[in-house]
């Protein structure tokens, strides 16, 4: 049998890696549970702490039907928490200066009505090296 084949345990035919279902005999395989993702809490978060933006989050508008998103990222330090979001500063190469990062709930931005101002998803990293 090549390498990586499933083995049906109703027909005992060898089967593709991927496949859901025998080919031969329509038995569906036994799948694994995803994982769930863990991300720190915003609580978890305290000044001095390097966190990094996760991609397709934060603010974004809305332009012809699709999320555009405006979004910060790479790595950065905590200055301050406050109650909607991080005052923080960048210290990788891809964000630079200082910044606040938005952490409550999604709502319409009183600014512009296509303009949705949405939490930013974060990750606390190590300190990066200087």
């Amino acid at each position: 049998m090549p390498r990586g084949f499933k083995i049906c345990s109703n027909c005992e035919n060898p089967c593709g890696p991927r496949s859901f279902n025998c080919k031969h005999c329509g038995q569906s395989f036994k799948m694994n549970e995803p994982v769930e993702q863990k991300e720190p809490v915003v609580g978890q978060i305290e000044e001095g702490d390097y966190i990094r933006v996760k991609n397709g989050s934060g603010p974004y508008f809305i332009r012809n039907g699709e999320k555009i998103y405006y979004t910060q990222r790479g790595v950065f330090k905590v200055l301050a928490v406050k109650e909607k979001g991080l005052d923080v500063v960048g210290v990788g190469l891809k964000s630079t200066g200082y910044s606040f990062l938005y952490t409550g709930p999604d709502e319409k931005s009183p600014l512009c009505s296509s303009l949705v101002n949405s939490a930013y998803r974060i990750v606390k990293v190590r300190r990066p090296r200087s």
